[in-house]
Order: structure tokens, then sequence, then C-alpha cells
């Protein structure tokens, strides 16, 4: 096992991950209700530093009305489908041949899209979205399986600034929790 661990765990190697998890918005914006989340990380880990771009979707419609008024029209609804799309760093304190423990950061557009309901002055029955910047930072835990194969769990606070454009207030940012379940390999072995 200390063989494979420096060759593969060692070395600068590309990250492949899945991940499940729920979303959390705080304050006003806890109005849209917790989500479950799926996602997709791609990225590279030189040393105890790990890059991943992050592609996540939340679905679920919101537990209750909300109103955003977008591009003169106005839109009441409970549809909600979400995500997040950004660059993701990592810097593990704690790198054991079974264990990784360490620090995120990331940044990213977040966004999520409302539909018409019958509440809507919207003619066309069309769907919008809401964007905001995503400024996150959290901790993360690997467990490994095998040199290459991990669960880990993921806990971040979201920075967000939702504007409804005179809607129903949507200030607050959100809390993620995610399940990871990934593969690291070497990119080139030596």
């Amino acid at each position: 096992m200390s063989k494979n661990y420096t060759v593969t765990r060692r070395g600068f190697r590309g990250n492949l991950a899945v991940s499940a998890g729920v979303w959390v918005p705080t304050k006003d914006l806890s109005l849209l209700g917790a989500h479950p989340s799926l996602g997709l990380h791609i990225g590279v880990r030189p040393g105890r530093h790990q890059v991943d771009l992050s592609l996540q979707f939340r679905f679920l419609n919101s537990p209750n009305f909300y109103t955003v008024v977008k591009d003169g029209l106005t839109y009441t609804t409970t549809y909600y489908f979400g995500g997040y799309i950004g660059a993701d760093y990592t810097y593990y304190v704690l790198s054991t041949k079974k264990v990784d423990i360490g620090f995120l950061a990331g940044m990213g557009l977040d966004g999520f899209d409302f539909a018409k309901t019958e509440y809507n002055s919207n003619p066309d029955n069309s769907n919008a979205t809401l964007f905001s910047f995503n400024a996150n930072g959290g901790v993360r835990f690997n467990y490994y399986f095998t040199p290459g194969f991990y669960a880990g769990l993921q806990g971040r606070y979201n920075g967000v600034h939702y504007s409804s454009h005179g809607g129903t207030n949507l200030t607050g940012d959100a809390i993620s929790i995610d399940l990871l379940f990934g593969f690291q390999g070497n990119a080139t072995r030596r």
C-alpha cells in the first residue's frame, strides 16, 4: 500500500467526483425552502492542493409562493430549479493514506429559474432566471477505500445576493452539505 500511496496519492493527479446533498437558504431567502442537489466535480490535485470545476443542480419546487419582477413582468410562483457553476479550491491540512481533511473556498455563478403560474402577468408562459455571484467557504473530509477511490463530506457557507427587483425579499445566504464519491488518478506515472 505504501508504494501505491506514494504514486497515486502524493503525485499530480486528476479528480472526478459526483455529489448529492442539500442546499439550505437562510434569512428571507429561506422562503424558497431547502432543496436537494446533485453535482459533478472535475479537477486536478497537485500534492495538498485541489482545484475543481464544480457544477451543481438543485431541484423541487419551493414550499411557498414568491414574487419576482423581471423585464417588466411579474412572476408569482412556487417553481424552482437552481444551480451553481464555479471554481473550488481545497487545501488539505491533513493528508494520510486513508484520510484527507481540508479547507475549501470557491466562487462562481449561482442562479435559479422561476416560471409562470396562473398568478403571473407573463403572457407567453416563459421561464426566467435570477443570478447571483456566489463566494463560499467551508471544510472537506475524504475517506479513501483504495488509493484512488474515496467518499467525501463537505459543508460550506454560500454568500449569495439575489434581487427580486421589487418582488419578494430574497435576502440571505445558504448552507450546503454534500456527500461526494470520487476517483483521483495520476495524470502521469513516475
